[in-house]
């Protein structure tokens, strides 16, 4: 018995049927013969070959052999025959779609209406029927590729059943056509933007207009920060080239993309966009790679046929390397169409036209900043001129005299905070000596009588408080020094009073010192401190040296005093060290690195005072918290701090780093410094000394510090909110020895927490397991909540009924001034005292406010 091929084969032995079996030289073509003829079309609606008619037979040779895209329509279900020309635009589906209805062809179902319509002119009418740039999707590679083709079908004569159609590919001209009318229209719809702002929403507009061959969009403005420019008189903007933040997108509404990117970051696709902006130019992202964000491939479900997208180009806002980058547009490639040679270069289009916009743009904007200054320098002349012709010395003085008031208002108060803060702790030690003292008094009267020892552990107790408070005192006192000492020099300084004195000063000893001067400080910080001594001081035998110790001092303890208070409140390791090393040249090699401070005193005028044969050089080196480009540039400023959160944090005069710089300069050296956010500040300065032989004789002096004793009082608790710790713990120990129960907050929100968790809060009854707080103590200036804020807080919450009851606020604060005072009673407080203070006055006022 013979196989359904080889009976088809016995049939096909008429002339007209030798093309199926005759090869014609092309190998796909006879591929696609094989399989034409193998398939069992006696089960077709059309049936075997060998019974199609010789002018079928006739025309499926021709169209076989055609290098033009042909098919056929045949039978009543539409079979399809179709030429190898044909077959390559099916992509995967060939040759599976030869001698199918077309109802099998997924490929065509989704284009049978403009089949219908092709069939049907080509019925009722005698011309062929035309059919242009319909759209097909083949797979290709497991994704559809989108294709457009044109097509002219006839009807076949009688007795043919069908219809004959030759196609043309036409997907590039329709490709190109839609690109084409799709930038033009992006441009014109970009033509009204008059702005930066106004043109990225254009843009962001005229992509979400046209939908073929843009998947999604999103735009990455740069963070932008606003300065004044006072030759211009007006607000400039400056661009920050690392940060960038989503001004929009055109995708889907249910996918939600990162507001905030950092080109610091390490992500896949900020590397591409790092690429993008070095070389100014477009750079792809894909799937395949990992370079594309599976979140940004959602974007193009709503567009594009609504398929994921698997390819996008970031389109920088430059064309050029080096210049500035205002946003980066990610534009997601059309799923279904190949990113090949004329896909890259409408995206160059599109680029250029991008980039060209914003930097018309951005010249506008320059052309009117510099008709801005313009403008600006003229007015100014011409207020020279008027100024000219008036007194300007009177109106000079005047304005010198203004300045000169509001920044001794502003001096006065600073310095006010900074001396009366810490005298608080100063008095409160020296009532609790006192008690001690007192105590220890009794304790000899009692072993005096009773004729027995004294009790030692008492005794010991009493000694360690004493000591302790001794060093509260030192330390305070210390700081109030270094704040008076600051006031004396800046005086002394603008005075021209200031003498450099040279004494003998071994190197090593004075650094040691400098060791133990603030060990206990950085103890207590946790902070890890050393000094050491460069090689180049044994290289240069520098071991005595005739120099100003007490001007060294003051910059050294300047300098440490900085490092120690922004450190001690950073995370991670805390460390500071000193060094010091010599050098025979001006140009000392540690300035190298750092920003360096120009002198505020001419040398020439002063030469007397650093005459020497060696340049000493000190480096204070902490692992702190650092500064920003901006709070460098407001450094050894006079009454200027890095920011102003510098002084609510950590207090200061401002003072230091302005007469640390003159002492320098007076001394023949420079002074500079480098520091980087979160990564540590370096202090470097240098002095002109002269090398010295040891003396004969080393002197040292001791300090004996008096007591006083303090009294107590009947019990109350209390919620002391205080944000200086020392401060806390004497006021604090005062207090429980007074006879008070005292509860410590560190800031506003931690008080007011506190009050969430006592019997006093809504709900807790009046438990006595829960603290009770008869009266709170409250600071002003405090970091995170302040005194008055928390203040607002509470009494908001007593008139809501969280808290139940009226709890007396007594301000504890270093502001002197009556006026604030008041501006504390007016915000819910009951009553205030100002520090420093003693127990007595506080009991004073506590009397008072509570009932």
């Amino acid at each position: 018995m013979k196989s359904p091929v080889e009976r088809s084969t016995d049939d096909l032995r008429q002339p007209e049927h030798a093309f199926l079996t005759t090869p014609s030289g092309d190998e796909l073509i006879d591929a696609d013969l094989r399989y034409l003829r193998e398939l069992p079309w006696s089960e077709s609606s059309i049936g075997p070959i060998s019974t199609w008619s010789r002018e079928l037979l006739v025309l499926i040779n021709l169209a076989m052999l055609s290098p033009q895209p042909q098919l056929f329509l045949l039978g009543p279900d539409s079979i399809i025959i179709y030429n190898t020309a044909y077959g390559r635009l099916l992509y995967d589906h060939h040759p599976l779609y030869l001698g199918r209805p077309i109802g099998m062809n997924e490929a065509l179902i989704s284009n049978a209406p403009a089949i219908s319509r092709i069939v049907d002119r080509a019925t009722t009418r005698a011309k062929p029927a035309n059919e242009n740039h319909v759209t097909f999707f083949f797979k290709n590679e497991d994704r559809l590729q989108e294709t457009f083709l044109s097509a002219t079908m006839v009807k076949l004569p009688e007795p043919l059943q069908g219809y004959h159609a030759t196609t043309y590919d036409t997907t590039a001209t329709a490709v190109q056509l839609r690109r084409k009318e799709s930038l033009k229209a992006i441009m014109d719809t970009c033509a009204s933007a008059n702005d930066m702002t106004n043109f990225w929403d254009t843009m962001l507009q005229g992509i979400s207009n046209e939908d073929g061959d843009i998947s999604f969009a999103l735009l990455y403005r740069a963070e932008v920060h606003t300065v004044y420019a006072a030759e211009a008189d007006c607000q400039r903007h400056v661009v920050d080239g690392q940060n960038f933040t989503l001004h929009g997108k055109v995708g889907s509404e249910e996918s939600a993309q990162p507001q905030q990117i950092s080109l610091s970051s390490n992500e896949p696709y900020i590397r591409c966009m790092r690429e993008s902006i070095r070389t100014g130019t477009p750079v792809l992202l894909s799937v395949k790679n990992g370079t594309l964000p599976k979140d940004w491939c959602k974007e193009a479900r709503q567009r594009c046929y609504g398929d994921d997208a698997l390819e996008a180009v970031i389109i920088p806002s430059i064309d050029a390397y080096g210049s500035e980058v205002h946003a980066l547009l990610v534009m997601g490639i059309s799923p279904r169409r190949p990113y090949d040679e004329d896909y890259s270069n409408w995206i160059h289009s599109v680029h250029q036209f991008f980039a060209n916009s914003v930097m018309t743009i951005k010249l506008a904007e320059a052309r009117a900043f510099d008709n801005n200054v313009k403008r600006v320098a003229a007015a100014r002349a011409e207020q020279i001129l008027a100024q000219q012709r008036e007194a300007k010395l009177q109106a000079f003085s005047l304005k010198e005299a203004i300045e000169a008031k509001r920044q001794q208002e502003n001096f006065i108060d600073v310095t006010s905070h900074e001396i009366r803060n810490p005298l608080g702790a100063v008095i409160l030690s020296a009532d609790s000596i006192s008690v001690s003292l007192s105590q220890i008094q009794e304790l000899v009267k009692q072993s005096v009588s009773a004729k027995l020892a004294i009790d030692p552990n008492s005794l010991t107790r009493l000694l360690e408080d004493i000591t302790e408070s001794v060093e509260t005192i030192t330390s305070c006192s210390l700081h109030q020094k270094r704040i008076t000492d600051d006031i004396l020099s800046l005086s002394k300084l603008d005075s021209n009073l200031i003498e450099i004195c040279p004494s003998s000063i071994k190197l090593g000893s004075f650094m040691d010192n400098i060791v133990e001067t603030f060990r206990v400080e950085t103890g207590r910080a946790n902070i890890a401190f050393g000094a050491k001594q460069d090689a180049s001081i044994k290289f240069h035998d520098v071991d005595w040296i005739q120099a100003d110790s007490g001007r060294i001092m003051q910059v050294m303890t300047n300098l440490l005093s900085n490092a120690i208070k922004f450190t001690a409140t950073f995370d991670g390791a805390k460390s500071i060290t000193v060094r010091v090393g010599a050098s025979e040249t001006k140009d000392v090699p540690i300035f190298n690195d750092l920003i360096m401070t120009k002198p505020l005193i001419d040398p020439n005028e002063k030469t007397n005072l650093f005459q020497g044969d060696i340049y000493l050089w000190f480096e204070v080196s902490d692992t702190g918290c650092g500064m920003s480009a901006t709070e460098r540039s407001k450094m050894f400023q006079r009454f200027s701090q890095a920011s102003p959160k510098t002084y609510n944090k950590y207090g200061g005069s401002g003072l230091g780093l302005f007469i640390s710089q003159k002492l320098v300069n007076l001394q023949g050296g420079n002074i500079g410094f480098n520091s980087e956010t979160d990564q540590g500040t370096t202090f470097a300065f240098s002095i002109c000394a002269l090398r010295d032989k040891a003396p004969d004789v080393l002197t040292t002096r001791s300090t004996i510090l008096p007591f006083k004793r303090a009294s107590a009082s009947d019990s109350l608790s209390m919620l002391l909110v205080e944000d200086n710790h020392v401060n806390q713990v004497v006021l604090a120990k005062q207090l429980r020895r007074a006879g008070y129960t005292v509860f410590t907050a560190d800031d506003g929100q931690e008080a007011f927490d506190f009050l969430k968790s006592s019997r006093h809060w809504k709900g807790h009854g009046k438990s006595s397991d829960l603290p009770r707080v008869d009266f709170i103590c409250m600071d002003i200036e405090m970091p995170i909540i302040d005194g008055m804020t928390c203040t607002k807080m509470i009494r908001k919450a007593q008139q809501d009924g969280d808290i139940t009851n009226h709890i007396p606020i007594i301000a504890v604060t270093a502001n002197a001034r009556s006026e604030q005072l008041q501006a504390a009673i007016d915000v819910g407080m009951d009553d205030g005292i100002s520090k420093p203070f003693r127990i007595d006055d506080l009991e004073k006022i506590i009397e008072k406010v509570v009932v």
